[in-house]
């Protein structure tokens, strides 16, 4: 695949993109129709034209590997108790638990059943937490719907100062105190937990030891001839009605290399794949009430459903055509609701699917991009832990999903899941170099390490629709930047 820089076409959108930009009135005005006659009908600008039609650059592609055959489902049977999802997680967790514990504290402490407990006596517990919350959603909300009482406003958090800590293990449950904070923990997690009975009854807390990820016992070194950049983008909304179509259109030109000068096309060409985190439709696009209601009054829902779709299908379709793309579902678009959902049926994009360079891939996604394990999600989890954990910040529960080894441990209790009874797709299985999640309020970057110390980039994406933002990482040091549209002039912004 090439970009070519501008040809006469491409070089006269080019040059009123940048007049949008900065004066917000296309071709308005004596003084913009006076520059842009000069720019056009003068030697100047032919003899510019013909010196970039001699410019192209060639996009090189990463090797790629799609690791996301877990998330697949070959059979959706709900017919089924969510306690087998925790069940299973509870034994592969104690495996893994056995061997973090014995790497802090060695063979020093027993391990034991919580029906085993002695008082006083110090030893080590596994289990799951759950946590007990007072503001927590719960049927008793609907059934005071069903009697007309006044229901509980909707709360941005659901927690409080009387909320509760139990660990479960096969056969019991104790309550939690002493060296542990409720706000810190959401029902799911499964720890190893160091300390002794009281004579109440209670689990008297010393010290917590989290899966962690994956004990990496040779890091791959990794190193890439020449720079490759990793897109990522999240939250189009599009049917929104906050009319972004220039952004994306803006986006779209800058990426396909059809903008920008001869050094930022050059970066853009280094761009070998773009992924999209969810959320490309919006959620005015659904109407949960829609099949209770007459066809003549839901018209116009369902034809702005079928706008945004079919825009989707163009925008896709013009970036395919440029580079690689990998298309996931989020919470808005037209896919399954819970977790993992499935890739985006290709009737829904006839013309993208008909590209090679198109994929619609599952959520969570996982995937091997130029050597480096990329690992995310549309951002359903993250908002999730933010919702029932004093947590303030998406990184800071990206990096609790890592140390609890656990990409989304809310599920099945307040995010909906498959009712997995043999496994547990969710758990890590290995350590990621590139940890995403899409659909936040602002974009974010970190490095976390593992307990052995291996880096992990953390990348939170905000928002297309609001923030006008991409984010480029570098495939090969997993720095990044991002590329901002619609502010007075476009621009990259290094972190």
């Amino acid at each position: 695949m090439f970009i070519t820089n501008f040809s006469q076409d491409t070089g006269f959108q080019f040059l009123l993109f940048v007049n949008y930009s900065k004066d917000k009135n296309l071709l308005m005005g004596n003084k913009i129709n006076e520059f842009f006659y000069f720019i056009l009908f003068t030697p100047f600008y032919f003899k510019f034209v013909r010196e970039m039609e001699d410019i192209r650059y060639e996009r090189k592609e990463l090797a790629y590997e799609d690791l996301s055959a877990t998330f697949k489902l070959a059979d959706r049977d709900f017919n089924k108790q969510y306690a087998g999802i925790y069940a299973v997680r509870l034994l592969k967790f104690q495996t893994l638990l056995e061997a973090r514990v014995e790497i802090k504290w060695g063979k020093q402490y027993e391990i034991k059943k919580l029906v085993d407990l002695v008082p006083h006596e110090k030893v080590l517990v596994f289990g799951i937490i759950y946590k007990q919350q007072e503001l927590k959603p719960s049927i008793l909300r609907e059934v005071s719907d069903e009697h007309q009482l006044l229901p509980l406003p909707p709360k941005t958090k659901y927690i409080s100062g009387n909320d509760l800590l139990i660990l479960e293990d096969e056969l019991q449950r104790i309550l939690l105190v002493g060296n542990i904070n409720a706000g810190d923990f959401v029902t799911g997690v499964v720890v190893a937990l160091l300390g002794h009975e009281d004579d109440s009854g209670k689990f008297i807390v010393e010290e917590v030891c989290p899966a962690n990820m994956p004990i990496m016992m040779t890091p791959e070194k990794h190193h890439i001839d020449t720079t490759r950049y990793i897109a990522f983008i999240s939250g189009i909304d599009l049917g929104s009605g906050k009319d972004s179509l220039l952004l994306i259109q803006e986006m779209m030109f800058m990426l396909m290399g059809k903008t920008g000068t001869p050094q930022i096309q050059e970066m853009m060409s280094k761009v070998s794949r773009l992924i999209i985190a969810g959320n490309s439709l919006s959620s005015l696009t659904q109407d949960r009430d829609i099949l209770d209601k007459a066809k003549y009054l839901v018209r116009n829902n369902m034809a702005a459903s079928i706008e945004a779709v079919q825009q989707l299908d163009d925008i896709v379709f013009q970036l395919a055509s440029s580079m690689t793309v990998d298309l996931m579902p989020g919470a808005h678009d037209p896919a399954n609701f819970v977790l993992p959902q499935q890739p985006l049926h290709h009737c829904l994009l006839p013309q993208s699917s008909e590209l090679s360079t198109f994929h619609a891939v599952s959520n969570p996604y996982s995937c091997r991009i130029g050597g480096r394990l990329v690992m995310g999600n549309s951002g359903q989890p993250v908002l999730d832990i933010l919702k029932n954990s004093t947590l303030e910040h998406p990184l800071d529960a990206m990096e609790k999903c890592l140390e609890w080894r656990h990409i989304c441990p809310t599920a099945p209790d307040t995010l909906g899941c498959y009712p997995y009874i043999h496994d547990d797709p969710f758990i890590f299985p290995t350590c990621p170099d590139i940890y995403f999640a899409g659909n936040q309020e602002a974009f974010g970057d970190r490095i976390w390490k593992t307990a052995e110390g291996y880096p992990v980039r953390l990348v939170s994406l905000p928002r297309f629709s609001e923030s006008g933002t991409i984010v480029i990482v570098d495939a090969d040091t997993t720095e990044c930047f991002t590329l901002c549209f619609g502010a007075e002039e476009d621009s990259f912004v290094d972190h």
